[in-house]
């Protein structure tokens, strides 16, 4: 019996042993999964520090081209307002908001040699007495001797 006592202290010691490794491992595998989630945690901390970064530049980069884009638009229209001319518009539905300043003027005619534009003012002069009293055209007297009278024929047959 006395064996059988020191039997089952030294099971119960080699029990106590082999739960004592165990809890050692236990540990060793707690401490490196701790080990890894630190290095995970530091591995996204760095991802969130450049996408910080990288946001922050954006938005001032973003900042600056809207402001670049104020700035031409206001000299746009400080330039606009600078050329244009004070004065009244042109009257009418036609006149595509132009100024009377701008209105196109009357191109006068060169002077050409005096017996051409006398030549012109006979020349409307005869158009105009044209027009007034439309002319029947009549053939002359002379030229009506010399026309072949239409011959009569009593026969009325087609001629195809």
């Amino acid at each position: 019996m006395i064996v059988f006592l020191i039997l089952l202290a030294f099971l119960g010691i080699l029990a106590v042993a082999a739960a004592v490794s165990m809890s050692a491992r236990a540990d060793a595998l707690q401490a490196q999964a701790a080990i890894e989630a630190a290095r995970a945690a530091q591995i996204a901390a760095a991802g969130q520090a450049v996408n910080s970064a990288l946001l922050t530049a954006l938005v001032a980069a973003t900042g600056l081209a809207l402001l670049a884009v104020l700035i031409v638009l206001a000299y746009l229209v400080y330039t606009r307002q600078k050329q244009q001319k004070a004065g009244k518009w042109l009257p009418g539905p036609n006149a595509r908001w132009g100024r009377v300043e701008d209105a196109p003027r009357p191109v006068a005619l060169p002077q050409g040699d005096p017996l051409q534009q006398l030549v012109q003012l006979e020349l409307l002069r005869y158009l105009r007495q044209m027009n007034a009293s439309p002319v029947q055209p009549s053939l002359p007297q002379r030229e009506a001797a010399y026309l072949p009278r239409p011959e009569e024929d009593d026969d009325d047959e087609p001629l195809w």
